[in-house]
């Protein structure tokens, strides 16, 4: 006699494929919950990058917006005291001082004639005599075939002459004929001055003159070495009158 098969279990199978989809499924929950965990944490990095870049840049606009306001002043007190040209031509002296004392350049100070200024930090300054002072850089030492590369000198006006009646040839000095370059006013230390290029002499030399208390200050580039380096209008911008 034939017996017959029992038939499987489908409950317990439908259970176990329940149970595996139930896997499968908090599987990919997960999965996603992590994803967008990941992606929420992105955007919220790029958007704390973002303000912080925009902060950065608001500072530096207001920093740059302070210095065109400081600029707007000075030029302001200038104009104040008669002239534009000359304002803007004080205020850019008065800033070019204020960064050459920033960078911690040497100042030369001559209390007998009330005048400061500063130079390169690899020159020196040395007096020849209370009167006449030699800028010159380290590598090169004074002697008497080498007076300085730039030389500032005191020139007394007991007359109060003007300085065009002070060299048209009265004290033995003709700039304004030995000029071979020319002249013209500029504003040196808040004053009227005059520049003459080419002055003759042992080598043509570029030359300004600043009427200061009781006399006159000649800075002169000799032979005109640093008239294309800065050097020489770094020194009269940063001329200062105690």
């Amino acid at each position: 006699m034939t017996q017959k098969k029992k038939p499987k279990n489908s409950f317990s199978r439908g259970v176990a494929l329940g149970g595996l989809l139930t896997l499968l499924v908090g599987f990919g929950v997960l999965m996603m919950m992590q994803a967008l965990e990941a992606e929420k944490s992105a955007v919220e990095e790029n958007q704390a990058a973002t303000a912080k870049e925009g902060q950065s840049e608001d500072n530096q606009d207001k920093t740059e917006v302070v210095k065109k306001e400081q600029l707007k002043g000075e030029v302001q007190e200038a104009v104040d005291q008669g002239g534009s040209d000359k304002a803007e031509t004080e205020a850019e002296i008065k800033h070019q001082a204020t960064e050459a004392e920033a960078q911690g350049k040497p100042v030369y100070q001559n209390k007998n004639y009330g005048y400061s200024l500063s130079y390169p930090d690899d020159w020196k300054a040395k007096e020849s005599s209370t009167a006449q002072t030699a800028l010159y850089p380290n590598s090169k030492a004074v002697n008497n075939d080498y007076q300085g590369d730039i030389l500032v000198n005191y020139k007394q006006n007991p007359q109060g002459l003007g300085v065009e009646e002070f060299y048209d040839g009265q004290n033995q000095v003709n700039l304004f004929f030995d000029a071979t370059g020319g002249n013209k006013e500029v504003v040196v230390a808040g004053k009227k001055a005059y520049e003459f290029k080419g002055v003759e002499g042992y080598v043509p030399s570029n030359v300004v003159v600043v009427p200061v208390e009781g006399g006159f200050l000649e800075m002169t580039d000799m032979g005109a070495q640093h008239e294309t380096d800065g050097v020489f209008d770094e020194v009269i911008n940063s001329l200062e009158l105690n």
